[in-house]
């Protein structure tokens, strides 16, 4: 009976001893708001998730999926999310520290912008989309390299016709439009899987190069709590490490707990496609490179949408938090 009494008080006192530490060590809980639908584009964030890698680091995160009317900027800024991603497809992070909103760059994964036009194959240059049907947002047209391309060729948004973009391929395949913007790392499969011929304008090689998927808080987290910022990039770069290590294992994971919107073998193309614009045989996951972000703020003086005069060296100075080189 004194055995049985020890042992009881001995669990007692164990179990005790870890309800407090659970109480009194509870996950903080911080969101991310993506730029778009889920895929593999934020594969990084899901592995983190799945393998307990912010869990580890005392975080409990919410992943947020993109939809119609969310301003990410304003959500950041305004506390309602901790963190979010930034493209240049749909946004600008560099034109709204240009503009002076409190934003902070704390990792860049696409080392190359993923939007493209995706052309019927006789259309071989940007000139030669002179009146010609084009579908795409009309922001990425003249916020993005897509209007750079356009602009450097001579094309006015007088020159073509713009029109709407569905986000399907089905009128370029029917003729309706000459071109459409894509994303690289997806659409081509679409089009690739139906037999459709085409080309494709990819700003890289006309000499644009700016970045996306950018991961990015606000100046205020910043201030309040560096250590979590930080622990949250690393433990989301190493999350990006193992995605692609074990694609087909986060394709599994994507396509039965997020979305079933791509068919796995579409998530499997986007993944390897992914992990090339990623450039990890020349950049570390998640680095920062100044001097693309000079180009960034370059291009968008190019398209008018930035006064001439911008200090650069303010803009580095300020605007990002680069874990892998210590910068801040």
């Amino acid at each position: 009976m004194n055995a049985l009494f020890k042992l009881t008080i001995f669990f007692t006192l164990f179990l005790n001893s870890y309800l407090f530490a659970t109480q009194t060590n509870p996950l903080e809980k911080v969101s991310l708001q993506l730029e778009w639908k889920h895929q593999f584009e934020f594969a990084g964030f899901y592995a983190a998730v799945e393998k307990g890698y912010y869990k580890d680091i005392g975080l409990e995160v919410e992943i947020r999926e993109f939809h119609d009317g969310i301003d990410i900027t304003q959500e950041v800024l305004s506390g309602n999310a901790t963190f979010g991603i930034s493209s240049s497809s749909s946004s600008a992070l560099i034109l709204e520290k240009l503009n002076k909103k409190p934003v902070v760059l704390i990792a860049s994964y696409f080392k190359q912008n993923a939007l493209a036009l995706v052309t019927k194959p006789h259309i071989k240059t940007p000139s030669d989309l002179k009146n010609k049907k084009i579908m795409a947002v009309d922001w990425e047209m003249e916020h993005t390299s897509l209007g750079v391309i356009l602009k450097d060729a001579g094309i006015t948004n007088n020159d073509y016709t713009l029109v709407n973009h569905d986000f399907k391929v089905d009128k370029f395949v029917n003729g309706e439009v000459d071109a459409m913007s894509v994303f690289i790392t997806s659409q081509p499969y679409e089009l690739d899987k139906l037999g459709i011929k085409y080309n494709i304008l990819n700003p890289a090689n006309f000499g644009i190069y700016s970045y996306d998927v950018e991961l990015f808080t606000s100046e205020n987290i910043i201030n309040s709590d560096i250590d979590k910022v930080k622990n949250f990039v690393e433990a989301t770069n190493k999350g990006w490490e193992y995605a692609f290590k074990n694609k087909e294992e986060i394709v599994d994971l994507i396509y039965n707990k997020y979305t079933q919107r791509k068919t796995k073998e579409s998530l499997l193309f986007e993944a390897n496609q992914t992990e090339k614009i990623f450039k990890t045989n020349v950049f570390k996951i998640g680095a920062i490179a100044p001097e693309l972000i000079k180009l960034n703020a370059d291009m968008y003086t190019n398209l008018g949408l930035v006064n001439k005069d911008y200090d650069i060296n303010f803009i580095l100075e300020n605007y990002y938090f680069d874990i892998n080189n210590k910068i801040s």
